[in-house]
């Protein structure tokens, strides 16, 4: 149990590399993305989508394409640091993979 404190309180000292700036755009800007059993799934990861682009997410199960998402959404944290920059939640909206 203690150990399991341990990483948790850990988790929490690297939360504080993140960072999330709200702007009129979505940039991921050098974004490592784990899931929370520290698997990597995407490393360094930069783009830019401009206010009415779009950007359709492919590759195969497990390449962590629905996780970029978890991230953007705040479900998920970056503990190896980059910036996430995005809309306020109540400007933009995801669409699941099915209906």
């Amino acid at each position: 149990m203690l150990e399991t404190l341990d990483r948790v309180a850990e988790a929490k000292k690297d939360e504080k590399k993140m960072s999330t700036v709200t702007a009129d755009r979505i940039e991921f800007e050098n974004v490592t993305v784990k899931t929370p059993a520290d698997v990597l799934l995407v490393s360094n990861l930069s783009f830019k989508l401009e206010n009415g682009q779009s950007l359709l997410l492919v590759g195969h199960n497990g390449s962590g394409k629905s996780s970029i998402f978890r991230c953007l959404g705040g479900l998920w944290k970056i503990p190896d640091g980059g910036t996430i920059t995005k809309p306020p939640l109540d400007d933009f909206f995801y669409i699941p993979q099915k209906p």
